[in-house]
């Protein structure tokens, strides 16, 4: 971190400090023009929200890079025409420069290569058959790599082996699931006859827009919907079929779409509303679906958060609790009162409750994006109607005591039985170490976020770590390694690279 950055933050703390209004009431509210800025609480238990900041693009998709900085794109909001537009934002300093994307990106699917590359594919139209690497430490596109398929809104999961795996958006031959090697940087589909190549229709399914699709512990794809009530399904890799499930509380057994974000092994949560449409369709529910056997996925619902939402982000934090910004509702809202929900809330993973937090000044709807930054913070952006800005948000987490100090890590890891050292004056005091899965979010999803719990043993100024259980825990990649206080509070994190069982 920059010397500006942390002189921001320690500026934070002292307003925060100051005397605050009195603390809002339990019940939900309607506002006429956004709540005032850390009006309502103390920074301990509302969080701190930095001032507004212009990204000077609307930020529709964002990712997280492993040099600390963040690629954002989305329409150019001046243009005549539709256009699109990236900007690469560096959160030390608040600056961001032009970065345009060589290919219709709008709407695609994106995630993190093992190597710290950036696949985007698919995108605008009837759906894109192009996808493009970037490369964070070179600054450099890559030139097009053609799909199989077109893909207007896909979801694009890095597998265990390194791997990336598409089977939804729409578009020409959208329905037959493709996978990216990454050691090649060719696409090849699945469900293709055996006797001829160029027929693959063994593994067809209409999955529609942006699911939510993450590998569960067994190795298996389980995968639930968006936007659209549909079922739930398990994609078996091997045998390359699918296997259908009637968990919802739909019709039929079929899922009502929401917000999800897979934070813990074999843990969905999903919280909100996911509807293209009318803010009347906001939901405040809240479910888990379990899937250790992806082929038994178990489904439940849990206490409701205080605020309806429809097309909110869902956040995990450096410590796993997950943070829920943004939406719109209708109800109870009538009138010139404001619609949008300005009040984040965090739901904590062991109680499997929710805690409302301090309000934004930026409503956050559709087309807006929250990321996991490397100090523990959070940057919301985007949203209609075309927002180009971003806002910065400090949990309560990081004014709960002093920060565990990285002094000294590893730039790569490697899986258990392996260890590794973690040198800290704070190891006497440290009570989690934890990997986070750098962000990558469009569309009130991250496509690939998780935490990785690891365990460790402390001793004189350092603590050693054991490596991930496997690559089904922790796919290769890089990720933010954080050290977790005795009071809850994080570090400031490293990057890390995972390394893959199978290659270095």
């Amino acid at each position: 971190m920059t010397h500006r950055r942390i002189a921001r933050i320690v500026l934070a703390v002292l307003l925060a400090a100051s005397p605050a209004a009195a603390h809002r009431s339990s019940s939900p509210q309607c506002f006429t023009n956004p709540p005032a800025r850390n009006s309502e609480g103390p920074p301990e238990v509302d969080g701190f929200w930095e001032e507004i900041i212009d990204l000077d693009v609307e930020a529709i998709h964002a990712i997280h890079l492993p040099t600390g900085k963040i690629l954002v794109w989305g329409y150019n909001v001046g243009a005549v025409a539709p256009e699109i537009r990236g900007r690469l934002f560096d959160p030390n300093t608040n600056v961001s420069v032009d970065r345009n994307l060589p290919t219709a990106s709008f709407c695609g699917g994106h995630t993190h290569l093992p190597d710290g590359k950036v696949i985007i594919a698919g995108g605008l139209g009837r759906g894109a058959s192009v996808s493009v690497l970037y490369d964070p430490f070179a600054d450099t596109f890559s030139a097009p790599i053609s799909l199989y398929a077109g893909r207007y809104y896909p979801t694009l999961t890095t597998l265990a082996d390194g791997r990336v795996f598409t089977a939804s958006g729409t578009g020409q031959r959208s329905s037959t699931p493709e996978v990216f090697d990454h050691l090649t940087n060719t696409w090849s589909p699945l469900g293709c006859d055996p006797f001829n190549p160029t027929v693959c229709r063994g593994a067809r399914n209409r999955l529609h827009f942006y699911t939510r699709t993450s590998q569960a512990p067994d190795g298996r794809l389980f995968t639930v919907p968006a936007s659209r009530l549909l079922y739930a399904f398990t994609f078996d890799l091997d045998s390359e079929t699918w296997i259908q499930h009637s968990i919802g509380t739909g019709n039929r057994g079929k899922m009502i779409p929401a917000p999800a974000v897979y934070y813990a092994d074999g843990k969905m949560l999903r919280a909100g509303g996911d509807f293209y449409g009318p803010s009347s369709k906001a939901t405040a529910e809240a479910s888990i679906i379990e899937f250790p056997d992806s082929l038994a996925p178990s489904y439940r619902t849990i206490a409701p958060m205080a605020y309806a939402r429809n097309r909110n982000n869902l956040t995990l934090l450096a410590d796993g609790t997950v943070l829920a910004t943004g939406g719109i509702r209708n109800a109870p809202c009538t009138g010139p009162a404001d619609p949008h929900v300005y009040h984040p809330e965090l739901f904590d993973p062991v109680s499997e409750t929710w805690e409302t937090l301090g309000p934004m000044q930026q409503d956050r709807v559709y087309h807006s994006t929250a990321l996991l930054l490397r100090d523990g913070s959070i940057m919301v952006a985007g949203g209609e109607l075309k927002h180009t800005t971003a806002q910065i948000f400090h949990p309560p987490y990081l004014f709960k005591g002093p920060r565990p100090v990285i002094t000294s890590a590893p730039a790569a890891v490697d899986l258990a039985p392996a260890t590794f050292d973690v040198f800290t004056p704070d190891a006497a005091n440290v009570a989690q170490v934890n990997l986070l899965r750098l962000g990558a979010v469009t569309h009130a999803y991250d496509e690939n976020q998780r935490i990785v719990r690891l365990n460790f043993l402390a001793s004189a100024g350092k603590v050693t770590v054991d490596g991930p259980a496997s690559n089904y825990d922790a796919p290769p990649g890089y990720y933010m390694l954080f050290l977790i206080s005795a009071d809850g509070v994080p570090s400031v994190s490293e990057y890390v690279r995972v390394k893959s069982a199978e290659w270095p």
